[in-house]
């Protein structure tokens, strides 16, 4: 599995990051996390989070990151193997999804929309959601994701339910099914 090219989809604590680190470490693989590299692209003299990235410049100046840091992971995984996570609305920068197409395995891990939903809400109101209803407006986003990820993908897992070791095992089967995809 050493030619091993995987990126992780999916929305928001879906698992990506947790999962992708899990694999890269593994099959020994350097791993690429897309929030990081959107960090590092911001270039402070301290790092700063993407959600307070989003909520100082606003959405487009986020994507424009996004995309910087998208073409910089595909690059990479261009030259040699090892495994990407996306962040929950990656789906949503076409620029950046353009710049990701061909070079992996794109994954869409699935989870749950009201799991989902818990999780998020744990961390407090992020900024993508009003403050007014975030439930209905995460319903909507979810739809709407849902379906751009199952588009993106090459491969979709169904992970709604399962536990982190199970959704590991999941992944780790269809990434040695597809390991000669990329």
């Amino acid at each position: 599995m050493s030619n091993t090219r995987v990126i992780l989809a999916g929305l928001k604590h879906s698992g990506k990051s947790t999962l992708a680190l899990r694999l890269a470490e593994e099959l020994s693989l350097p791993y690429f996390d897309l929030d990081r590299l959107i960090e590092t692209e911001y270039r402070t003299d301290r790092l700063v989070a993407c959600r307070d990235i989003y909520r100082r410049h606003g959405r487009r100046y986020f994507m424009s990151l996004e995309t910087q840091a998208a073409k910089r992971l595909s690059l990479a995984l261009r030259k040699r193997p090892g495994v990407g996570a996306l962040g929950g609305g990656t789906c949503d920068n076409a620029a950046a999804v353009e710049a990701l197409v061909g070079c992996a395995l794109i994954v869409y891990l699935r989870d749950g929309e009201a799991r989902l939903f818990e999780r998020i809400m744990r961390g407090g109101l992020p900024a993508f959601l009003p403050k007014d209803d975030p439930s209905a407006a995460f319903h909507e986003l979810y739809l709407r994701r849902d379906a751009l990820y199952r588009r993106l993908a090459d491969v979709e897992i169904d992970i709604d339910g399962a536990e982190a070791d199970e959704a590991y095992s999941r992944l780790r089967t269809v990434v040695l099914e597809n390991r000669h995809a990329r």
